[in-house]
């Protein structure tokens, strides 16, 4: 929490990449992982930041899960889904892979 509240000190953002198959998408379901990070850390940091102009709203999640994406997919679009200069990634890959 206290790298997050320094990189949104000193950028003022901080975002958060999700990649994967249907277990990152969830966007039927809500609230979805997305929804949760997002809220948890913004309820979490709003505690602990003290300049009221600098909140902790800077904080952006991207969901690149795709329902029905292997490995292979999500190594594919890996340039696109890195585009936005993430502050860190969340991957879960694998689980539609065929079984070798």
């Amino acid at each position: 929490m206290k790298n997050i509240k320094r990189k949104l000190d000193n950028n003022g953002k901080f975002w958060i990449t999700f990649a994967g198959d249907s277990i990152t998408s969830c966007e039927w379901v809500h609230p979805n992982w997305r929804e949760i990070v997002e809220y948890v850390l913004k309820n979490e940091l709003s505690k602990a930041m003290i300049d009221w102009k600098k909140p902790s709203w800077g904080i952006r999640c991207f969901n690149w899960g795709l329902d029905g994406s292997t490995s292979t997919d999500i190594v594919e679009r890996l340039g696109q889904i890195t585009d936005s200069k993430p502050d860190m990634m969340i991957v879960m890959i694998g689980a539609n892979d065929p079984p070798f």
